[in-house]
């Protein structure tokens, strides 16, 4: 619905509790920020993201390590250190669960990035 002529209302009403991806395009182009990503859950604020797990404390180089983000969207996850990024594999097996898993490379200190939205996750949620 134009709400005037550069700024448009959608609304939709979903009827299943979930995660969904909401694409908004303009003249066939996907606008700034687009797909959305949108957890639909029970009436009622969300619970905090939070992360746990063995992978955001130690790693062996060369050995696969992980860690688990709850979350009602599905994270952004970097895994930084002063050599370069290291590879970020995310699995979600079931809603609102992923599994961050990453290889380290070199001996060091590592930062890993947990962002949902436009927020970084902060570190007292470990």
């Amino acid at each position: 619905m134009p709400l005037d002529d550069k700024l448009y209302q959608i609304t939709f009403l979903p009827t299943i509790a979930g995660l969904y991806q909401v694409a908004v395009t303009y003249g066939g182009v996907a606008v700034k920020g687009s797909p959305l990503a949108l957890g639909v859950g029970p009436v009622g604020p969300a619970p905090p993201p939070r992360a746990v797990g063995k992978g955001l404390e130690s790693g062996r180089v060369g050995e696969r390590t992980s860690f688990t983000v709850s979350s009602v969207v599905q994270p952004r996850v970097q895994v930084e250190a002063v050599e370069g990024n290291i590879d970020v594999h995310i699995q979600s097996p079931k809603p609102g669960e992923y599994i961050v898993s990453y290889t380290p490379k070199w001996v060091g200190t590592y930062d890993i990035i947990i962002s949902i939205g436009p927020n970084d996750v902060s570190n007292h949620l470990f």
